[in-house]
């Protein structure tokens, strides 16, 4: 093999490795997402949900969270948000690609709620969050809010 040809498929070779490293870099960037706080209004009541920033575990986001209902706050809860997302998702949401998930908030008695939603990014480190709660068989709240990214690359 000539030398310019062995050093091509050399520099195309590294060139691949220093992609897959750099993609790797920012998946470990994407270690908090920080959610705005919703507000919605549900037949008789608004409820708030106010979620901390969710951190990243494997495969998961996780967050403390406060649900406030005005004006029943006897059925205020606090508790643990639960989505997983796969590293393929993770990379599909830093090429701008809308993503969907599933997870569970957990309130502080241990009752379950199921959660689906979609993550739509507008740019890489922000975008909107379609949320849907499935709080029993009866009631599912629909929810629309922004998220960030506070990622490393967007702060340069």
């Amino acid at each position: 093999m000539p030398l310019s040809l062995r050093s091509l498929c050399l520099l195309c070779l590294l060139s691949i490795v220093g992609l897959s490293h750099g993609l790797c870099h920012e998946l470990t960037e994407l270690n908090r997402v920080d959610v705005a706080p919703i507000t919605k209004w549900f037949h008789i009541a608004s409820v708030t949900l106010t979620p901390n920033s969710f951190i990243r575990t494997t495969n998961a986001f996780t967050a403390d969270y406060k649900a406030e209902i005005i004006p029943f706050s006897f059925y205020d809860e606090v508790g643990t948000l639960r989505i997983s997302i796969v590293d393929s998702d993770l990379k599909k949401l830093l090429n701008n690609e809308s993503i969907s998930f599933k997870g569970a908030a957990t309130n502080s008695e241990k009752k379950i709620h199921l959660i689906t939603g979609e993550v739509i990014p507008k740019t890489i480190s922000n975008g909107t969050l379609k949320v849907k709660l499935y709080y029993n068989s009866l009631i599912t709240l629909s929810f629309v809010t922004s998220y960030s990214l506070p990622l490393l690359k967007s702060e340069k």
